[in-house]
């Protein structure tokens, strides 16, 4: 299994089960129920990096061609294409709210990853929220209230952890001090594990 995500209840987990080159789908676990699996998704190609809606109803992934999917974690319908704008996009986050998916890309020019905003909707307009001369800036992850984001950047020279005000992005705070990756906020807020 790779890219383990916990639905918000804590009792389903998304999993992407690798199979071999280029090939993977997106399983889901009844860990109430001893960890009985599921399969969401089907067809060609890996589904890499799944993301829970925070109603439980909608996992997103990065599929074939490197487009962003989603699912119902119920499995009661087919996939269907989430986002197609974004060049490599892998989802990070979604917001409690539900309007606003976090997302690691690669810019249409250039090769520094950058984190994205989409709010979803009809419009689905991707908005960058940390793009800099840096290599890297990744793996964001929203705060319970919404108000900040943490994320992996190597600003320092080598990976560590961040948190900077969200939306605006305005104020930064270094985390780590001796390198740090996949940053995750406690329930309220008021911790970062990484």
């Amino acid at each position: 299994y790779r890219g383990i995500a916990l639905s918000r209840d804590g009792r389903y987990a998304a999993v992407h089960e690798h199979e071999g080159p280029d090939s993977g789908d997106i399983w889901v676990l009844d860990l109430a129920a001893g960890g009985a699996r599921a399969r969401r998704t089907f067809g060609p190609g890996d589904k890499l990096e799944p993301v829970w809606s925070p109603d439980g109803e909608w996992i997103l992934y990065t599929g074939p061609q490197f487009n962003l999917y989603r699912a119902r974690a119920t499995g009661a319908d087919a996939e269907e294409i989430a986002l197609n704008s974004l060049r490599f996009p892998i989802a990070t986050d979604w917001s409690r709210d539900g309007h606003t998916v976090l997302i690691t890309n690669l810019p249409a020019t250039g090769t520094h990853v950058e984190v994205t905003a989409v709010t979803l909707g009809d419009t689905r307009q991707p908005a960058t929220v940390l793009a800099s001369p840096f290599f890297i800036e990744a793996q964001a992850k929203l705060s319970p209230d919404g108000r900040w984001i943490a994320y992996l950047s190597d600003e320092s020279g080598s990976g560590e952890i961040y948190v900077r005000s969200f939306p605006d992005a305005a104020r930064e705070i270094r985390i780590s001090t001796a390198g740090g990756m996949l940053p995750l906020w406690s329930s309220d807020g008021t911790e970062l594990f990484y």
